[in-house]
């Protein structure tokens, strides 16, 4: 058995993909991420653990472009 990882980028293709699924001729896994259609409010509060202190700091990489 080979194990494929897939972003979908259209529900459609997430539909096509439970219709194989319920014909057995693929499994399913759920991922931590809900599918985009069943998002909530506060879906990612889990997933950032830590943020910096300096993150609303300017980059330097960026200053050729800030004023």
């Amino acid at each position: 058995m080979e194990t494929v990882t897939v972003e979908i980028i259209n529900s459609k293709a997430y539909r096509l993909l439970e219709d194989l699924a319920a014909m057995d001729l693929i499994r399913l896994r759920e991922s931590k991420t809900p599918h985009p259609d069943n998002r909530k409010f506060g879906f990612a509060k889990d997933m950032i653990h830590r943020i910096d202190d300096d993150f609303n700091e300017p980059l330097s990489d960026f200053s050729d472009y800030t004023p």
